[in-house]
């Protein structure tokens, strides 16, 4: 079931770095680290998935960002991003896809925000309890990058990252 619905709501250009100042970008050896950084787990794909880590780097260390390769086909990447809203705090895109159109997707239960951005690279944007998600990938099909994000990532996140009232 997927239907036509507006974009999700931009980071205004009020909140994008400046030229000129540091690079809000910073490189993690390990998990512990990232987590640490930005006080929250991250969404985390297994390995049993095919996708392994090249990177995992936090954005003002507010965003956790884990950039993985496909294990027997190194020509696909994927980018997977996490991060935590604070009490009150609106949903914001944190995928930094613009200019695509985003259609919702409902099969998992989970409005799921997904775009096309060329043939072979596409992107998705969700939230779950108090957190937002996106995944961006390069060089897979639509249907293997719709696939992977229902069937694992929004699934993951969906039993991992509930808000449970106190």
């Amino acid at each position: 079931a997927v239907e036509q619905v507006a974009e999700p709501e931009k980071i205004s250009d009020s909140e994008t770095p400046a030229v000129g100042l540091p690079n809000p970008l910073v490189d993690y050896k390990n998990f512990d680290a990232m987590a640490e950084a930005v006080k929250f787990i991250s969404l985390y794909i297994p390995k049993k998935s095919g996708y392994v880590v090249n990177s995992m780097s936090t954005i003002d260390n507010k965003v956790a960002e884990i950039r993985y390769g496909r294990r027997w086909e190194p020509e696909v990447s994927l980018l997977v991003r996490t991060y935590k809203r604070q009490e009150g705090e609106d949903l914001k895109d944190i995928s930094g896809v613009h200019g695509v159109k985003w259609r919702i997707d409902m099969t998992s239960g989970t409005s799921v925000y997904i775009a096309k951005i060329d043939e072979r690279s596409h992107v998705a944007a969700w939230s779950v309890g108090d957190y937002t998600f996106s995944a961006q990938v390069e060089n897979l099909s639509f249907a293997a990058f719709h696939s992977l994000v229902i069937d694992e990532l929004v699934d993951l996140s969906t039993h991992y990252f509930v808000k449970i009232a106190d």
